[in-house]
């Protein structure tokens, strides 16, 4: 009986640790399955917050082109403004404005024949027959 009962318990025991082992190996796969999905969450969070950044910097140099732009054609206005060309330009613009009257009194005295364009197409295909 005492070998019975020594049996027993032994067997007793090596079931409880059988059971503690396999509650253990549960314990340590739900602790892999919540660290796998801690660590899934975390990586959607860096995605997330990189394209966040990235859509600033696309911001951020959109805006800084359109800054430069807005520079370049500031500094263009000043830059290529030249006192020479500027009088140059004037004094053309107004030597023409003053003689082109003298000439237009010249071709009204003159003789000269208006032509219409359907009579010089005319003219130009008798003379190529």
């Amino acid at each position: 009986m005492k070998k019975k009962k020594i049996n027993e318990e032994i067997k007793a025991r090596r079931r409880k640790k059988i059971k503690r082992k396999k509650s253990q190996n549960r314990k340590n796969q739900n602790r892999k399955n919540q660290n796998q999905k801690k660590i899934l969450k975390r990586r959607r969070k860096k995605q997330e917050n990189k394209q966040e950044e990235d859509k600033k910097m696309k911001k951020k140099r959109y805006n800084r082109r359109e800054e430069e732009r807005k520079r370049v054609v500031g500094k263009a206005v000043k830059v290529n403004f030249n006192l020479k060309r500027f009088i140059n330009v004037n004094l053309y613009y107004n030597s023409f404005c003053c003689c082109s009257k003298k000439i237009m009194e010249e071709s009204k005295t003159q003789d000269y024949v208006d032509i219409s364009y359907s009579d010089f197409y005319k003219k130009i295909l008798k003379v190529k027959r």
